[in-house]
């Protein structure tokens, strides 16, 4: 964590002495994101959900090729599991979905290859704002069809802040659009008691941007 702290403080120091070379704009995207090891039950495997983010980046110009960017993303995160068995006359369908949205504050350190390639890394900080988990389940028989439906509050059961790393590329597009590939490796165990192995976060993100202001 204080590596963090430290880093974002370098990051905003940084961009005091860059006012001439600032600039700014939206972003947004998908996600293909996943819990590790959150395993519901035996016969039970989660894999990845889509999901989406959308915020803001401020780019300051430290040198011809380097660059520090802080972000502010809304996204939308999780994993979710299917399935379906029969047996006797009777089928099962069930959908279980991990729902979690954050609010992550990534600080990218960037290295502009070009004036169109540009490869980054950087700490990120993610602010936990809900959690759920929600179930639906079908079940067929001789009688007809029944339908199930349920959901949990786990924002109780999760730390309320997650630690990782963020590296990918990006490339400038015309008219101030840019595009951007990336992975955020969570470091730390998101659940709040674990005995087991550590639950973290991992997302794969494509992003759109449009650039404000600035060169």
């Amino acid at each position: 964590m204080r590596k963090i702290i430290l880093s974002i403080a370098f990051a905003l120091c940084s961009m005091a002495y860059a006012q001439a070379q600032l600039s700014g704009g939206l972003k947004a995207g998908l996600n293909l994101s996943n819990i590790s090891n959150l395993d519901m039950e035996e016969d039970i495997d989660m894999k990845s959900k889509i999901g989406y983010h959308f915020g803001a980046y401020l780019n300051a110009k430290l040198a011809e090729k380097i660059s520090i960017q802080p972000e502010v993303l809304f996204s939308t995160q999780g994993s979710k599991a299917s399935d379906s068995e029969e047996d006797s006359g009777y089928s099962y369908e069930y959908d279980i979905k991990a729902n979690v949205n954050y609010l992550n504050i990534p600080v990218l350190v960037t290295f502009h290859v070009n004036e169109m390639f540009n490869l980054y890394v950087g700490p990120q900080a993610g602010f936990l704002l809900s959690a759920e988990l929600k179930s639906e389940a079908t079940e067929e028989g001789p009688d007809g069809k029944e339908s199930y439906e349920s959901s949990m509050d786990m924002k109780e059961y999760m730390k309320s802040t997650d630690f990782g790393v963020v590296f990918g590329a990006g490339v400038n597009l015309p008219a101030g659009l840019n595009a951007s590939l990336r992975y955020n490796l969570g470091l730390s165990d998101i659940a709040e008691e674990n005995e087991g192995d550590a639950i973290k976060n991992g997302v794969l993100q494509l992003s759109v941007g449009y650039r404000l202001f600035g060169n």
